[in-house]
């Protein structure tokens, strides 16, 4: 790729606009061919910064795991978090960023606030990866996180939140992640968090509600806001007395809104006739849907505001993270 000065063409892009608004055009349009072709260049310089970044990541964990081999590392030295850590943060007020930054470009800036959204899709079709990625970035700007899971092991979500963090203070030790673990009992194993609040399931749906309740009191006493994470859907229908499903479910959605928390719920899709895909949608404020197709990864978005496409976006996997194709930047209401 042609080296590029990223300076001088930020400057050039806040010429144009500053030009435009003093003409009076309305909304910045970017329209001639020079303003495309400057436009063009940028997203281009995107996208190979993603990759330097992407090539520096695979280099540090290749140097790690030699140092850590031999065994000889600096003991006074400690890791500093992954550069994926140093995640995107939304300038756009009233939203918070998911995570991954081609996300947030998708979403005009990111995840509105409240908001209640649902990640369906077969499983390791990417939504995990944003759930993951959503939790380690709040993490990361010191917003505490409430993960509840009813049918995931607590122990490896955890292990797939640190390795987007790398090597800081446990989470669970400093108050920035809570773990609400009803699933380690259902299968008769003992929770692997000796800081989790460990339920029974959801089947008692009003002893389980007050839990969930409870601890977010606390949080949000303590530390003013937190993020939600629900691992899964798929669990609370496979427990819960399905004529109460809709019903808890409009509880923790109206409750987590009330608080001014943005909550990301799992759903595995193929499991349930669409009745109850809907359902769960009614309460929602928006749909992040995934599939896979033979080799490949898409996603698509369905409520969540003003965003630029709607279109299915293929998903490029790399590291704990990915990117997405291109997609149409002109905005889509």
């Amino acid at each position: 790729m042609k080296q590029v000065n990223h300076h001088g063409l930020c400057l050039e892009l806040s010429r144009t606009i500053n030009i435009k608004r003093s003409w009076g055009l309305e909304g910045n349009n970017m329209d001639t061919p020079e303003d495309e072709k400057t436009l063009k260049t940028a997203r281009e310089i995107i996208e190979e910064l993603d990759r330097q970044i992407n090539r520096a990541v695979q280099e540090r964990r290749r140097l790690e795991s030699i140092i850590s081999a031999t065994g000889m590392g600096d003991r006074n030295y400690t890791s500093q978090p992954s550069p994926e850590a140093s995640f995107p943060v939304s300038n756009v007020p009233g939203k918070a960023s998911s995570g991954i930054s081609k996300v947030d470009d998708l979403l005009n800036g990111g995840i509105d606030v409240p908001s209640n959204i649902v990640l369906k899709g077969p499983p390791f079709s990417g939504k995990e990866v944003l759930a993951i990625n959503f939790m380690a970035r709040s993490i990361a700007e010191n917003k505490p996180v409430i993960a509840v899971s009813l049918d995931r092991d607590i122990g490896k979500i955890k292990s797939d939140v640190m390795k987007i963090l790398g090597n800081i203070k446990d989470p669970e030790e400093s108050g920035l992640l809570k773990f609400i673990d009803a699933y380690s009992r259902t299968v008769q194993l003992q929770s692997p968090s000796k800081h989790a609040i460990v339920s029974d399931g959801i089947a008692n749906y009003s002893l389980f509600i007050k839990t969930l309740d409870s601890a977010a009191a606390g949080i949000l006493e303590t530390m003013g806001s937190y993020s939600f994470v629900f691992f899964s859907l798929t669990g609370m229908i496979s427990q819960i007395d399905p004529k109460f499903f809709i019903k808890t479910l409009q509880h923790i959605t109206q409750k987590r809104r009330s608080e001014n928390v943005i909550s990301i719920y799992m759903m595995d899709q193929g499991v349930f006739d669409e009745n109850v895909y809907e359902s769960a949608n009614y309460v929602m404020d928006g749909e992040i849907e995934f599939r896979v197709d033979f080799s490949k990864n898409y996603l698509r978005v369905r409520g969540m505001g003003s965003v630029k496409s709607r279109d299915w976006i293929e998903i490029m996997f790399h590291g704990n993270s990915f990117d997405l194709g291109s997609f149409d930047l002109k905005r889509v209401h």
